[in-house]
């Protein structure tokens, strides 16, 4: 709780990290406690366009969309409006 988080704070501009933002940080705190999820609970939302064999074995057990690049928030989301369809 807590203490993880001023922990983490303390360490913002020690650590390095890859990519400036959040995820190159959290890589570089956790580096030693990885975790593999399972696709369904980060799934990138390009699979549908590049890999629709596995895209149709898992759709229906998907539980997180992983929006990598532009955001639909930011006008993103056009090529991938179908996607709320197919569930």
């Amino acid at each position: 709780g807590e203490n993880l988080f001023n922990d983490m704070i303390s360490k913002k501009d020690v650590l390095p990290t890859y990519d400036k933002p959040d995820q190159g940080f959290l890589n570089s705190y956790f580096e030693n406690e990885y975790y593999k999820l399972d696709m369904k609970y980060n799934v990138l939302k390009r699979i549908f366009v590049h890999h629709k064999e596995i895209w149709n074995d898992i759709k229906d057990d998907m539980y997180c969309l992983h929006f990598v690049g532009k955001k639909p928030w930011q006008g993103g989301e056009d090529d991938y409006r179908h996607l709320s369809k197919l569930r």
